[in-house]
């Protein structure tokens, strides 16, 4: 996968360093294509333990429409059962009328569940090794959904079938 990303940029220019870190990306040429046995490496940063939630950008767009279809009074609702023992004082984000919604799948996994899951879609053989030496960010960052879901919806895509179809897009892409 990252081979890809090396990939491109060498047709569209470097990523600069401080946006790989904030993604998880290895620097620059740290991809190593493996030893003389031709086993390709990818080398991960981190322990593979953070716990990360993720939603396809078709499940984004499905959930930004259907909260702007609900009516005034279903979003007030939800605010206002999600809050109902906050008080007066509280911040204007936790208070009902400012109809705070989270958008996201409510499911997480860990970072070398995903590796693997990628690992297996993209068909790699390489072996993967994980760089403790790297920081690996937050433990765990998973959204509360639990008001989008009062309200109805569910994202259509699981994980598996939005890499498999964000692949062959990019397959498909890349000729």
């Amino acid at each position: 996968a990252w081979e890809a990303i090396e990939k491109d940029e060498r047709r569209f220019g470097k990523i600069p360093d401080d946006f790989r870190e904030a993604l998880g990306i290895p620097p620059a040429g740290s991809m190593n294509h493996g030893s003389a046995s031709r086993v390709p490496k990818l080398v991960l940063w981190g322990t593979g333990q953070p716990y990360r939630e993720f939603l396809h950008v078709d499940d984004l767009a499905s959930a930004c429409l259907f909260i702007m279809q609900q009516p005034d009074t279903a979003l007030a609702d939800v605010g206002r059962a999600a809050s109902a023992k906050q008080t007066a004082d509280a911040p204007s984000s936790l208070r009902p009328d400012t109809y705070m919604l989270n958008i996201g799948t409510g499911e997480d996994l860990t970072i070398r569940q995903l590796a693997d899951l990628v690992k297996d879609i993209v068909g790699f053989k390489g072996d993967i090794f994980w760089d403790t030496s790297r920081p690996y960010g937050t433990p765990k960052k998973q959204l509360d959904v639990s008001r989008l879901h009062r309200l109805g919806w569910r994202p259509a895509l699981s994980l598996r079938d939005g890499i498999e179809a964000t692949y062959r897009d990019y397959l498909q892409a890349s000729g």
